[in-house]
């Protein structure tokens, strides 16, 4: 179990837990948090979503960084809808 798997499992058991996640982890960060939160398995969200349990794992250890259109398959199979937008920097 890798330390964002750590963070999300922490995060499920206290949905309150404000976490600083590096922005480059981010996206890998809420795949896990999601995918966990509906007690599925990497291999179970590969198989529902067509897309490889090793494209999963290399997305969730930071190896790859997913296109919109992957994170929108992934997000779909989860009962998601993607979004992405761009905010204004403080």
């Amino acid at each position: 179990m890798n330390e964002l798997q750590k963070l999300a499992k922490k995060k499920i058991q206290n949905p309150s837990l404000v976490l600083d996640i590096d922005e480059k982890d981010e996206g890998a960060f809420i795949l896990i948090y999601n995918r966990l939160r509906m007690s599925m398995s990497q291999k179970d969200l590969a198989d529902l979503s067509g897309i490889s349990q090793s494209t999963i794992s290399k997305i969730e250890n930071g190896v790859i960084m997913p296109t919109a259109f992957t994170l929108s398959m992934l997000a779909k199979t989860m009962g998601k809808k993607l979004s992405i937008e761009f905010q204004d920097v403080q």
